[in-house]
């Protein structure tokens, strides 16, 4: 075999091995979707979770033990629902935390989705990623350990005089990045 193509043939075979990643595919209907295969061998698992564009998994809520009421801001966690509310648990829900584990049962949850331009109205609740870009503004998170383990926070749309900017005024005068707003589903 000549240099060239064995040079060539090794070529081929990295560029193969290095292209593939197992167990992840991109879903070609749904813009900024990932799926992720399961890793479950049980049967009555869900055969896939669904991330997107802020890492955010079709199983995820959002979660406080406190409303909202009149404060200008709460943080919230993302969670997976244990046990679904009931009466005998009053209407709450057990959760648990993404962030440490943590197991609580609250009444305060929301499953939630990424804000589409039309949802950005004054007095709107709205749940955003808290760590800010190079500009002051709220930005999204980076990848799914992020915003897994960062803080969120719920608050309401004050200002959307910036929005042509793609920035959205929160309660306390906080700017926020359009692409990290969620609002309930």
């Amino acid at each position: 075999m000549s240099r060239f193509k064995l040079i060539s043939l090794i070529a081929v075979v990295l560029i193969v091995l290095t292209a593939c990643v197992p167990r992840l595919k991109v879903s070609s209907v749904l813009p900024d979707v990932v799926q992720v295969a399961s890793s479950t061998d049980d049967p009555g698992a869900p055969q896939n979770v669904i991330e997107d564009a802020q890492f955010i998994q079709t199983d995820d809520f959002f979660v406080s033990e406190i409303p909202l009421e009149d404060q200008e801001y709460i943080y919230v966690n993302t969670a997976k629902m244990l046990t679904a509310p009931n009466a005998d648990s009053n209407g709450k829900a057990e959760f648990k935390l993404s962030r440490d584990d943590a197991v609580i049962w609250t009444e305060y949850y929301l499953k939630t989705r990424l804000a589409k331009k039309e949802d950005l109205k004054v007095g709107k609740q709205v749940i955003f990623f808290r760590t800010v870009d190079d500009n002051g503004h709220f930005r999204a998170p980076l990848d799914t350990e992020e915003a897994h383990s960062g803080d969120w926070l719920l608050s309401r749309i004050e200002d959307v005089s910036a929005l042509s900017q793609n920035i959205v005024t929160v309660s306390g005068g906080y700017t926020v990045n359009r692409d990290n707003i969620r609002v309930k589903n």
